[in-house]
């Protein structure tokens, strides 16, 4: 029952929650309800299903009630992209699709998630936690051409050089944000400190001329 009454709307639908649904999670909780109990199949807690739909008064409701902010799901090679987002996160940079080139992200649904990763970094969630591909937030984001996130994620310090995803060494936020095309954060990646002396495994410099 918990799970289901953190699952507020799906992202693009501009959707706020459903009038009552935070009352009925409060109810749950004081019915003693396990905050932790996650999905039979994906293992989601509903604090990743609240955050991944963009619903911050739930997820602050979990949080106060003991919900585990760093509490990562099993690896399993038959998750899709957002049942396998693995904590909670890494669930709202997932939920988005990759942007295409030179756009970003708005509107209310943005609002909501935003606020949630915000909630989430506040409660002392792991900032350059991994999934099972080797994925930090940070990293997800720059692929996906999330800026505002990416943004957010940087400001609480996350680690501009991890590198590791795919088994590849020196895929790191910089390679992804430039293979990807999004200009926006592979600026804001070299303002911040990113090392431009390697990318993918490779010296790199641009148009024959290093970073600046």
């Amino acid at each position: 029952m918990l799970l289901c009454a953190a699952s507020v709307f799906k992202v693009g639908h501009g959707n706020e929650p459903k009038r009552g649904q935070t009352e009925i999670v409060l109810a749950l909780i004081g019915r003693r309800a396990d905050v932790d109990k996650g999905l039979a199949v994906s293992r989601q807690t509903p604090l990743m299903i609240a955050c991944r739909g963009g619903a911050p008064d739930i997820a602050l409701l979990l949080i106060q009630h003991g919900a585990q902010i760093n509490y990562q799901t099993p690896p399993k090679k038959q998750f899709n992209d957002k049942e396998g987002s693995g904590f909670a996160l890494m669930s709202v940079c997932k939920v988005f699709p990759h942007q295409p080139t030179g756009e970003t992200l708005s509107g209310s649904t943005l609002a909501h998630h935003v606020t949630c990763i915000q909630l989430l970094l506040a409660h002392r969630g792991q900032v350059d936690m991994q999934d099972a591909e080797g994925y930090t937030p940070l990293l997800c984001c720059c692929e996906r051409g999330l800026l505002d996130l990416a943004e957010i994620l940087l400001q609480h310090h996350a680690d501009i050089n991890h590198s590791g995803a795919h088994g590849m060494p020196g895929y790191r936020p910089l390679c992804a944000a430039m293979s990807q095309h999004h200009q926006q954060i592979v600026k804001i990646l070299v303002q911040a400190g990113a090392d431009t002396t390697t990318l993918c495994g490779r010296r790199i410099n641009l148009n024959g001329k290093p970073f600046n």
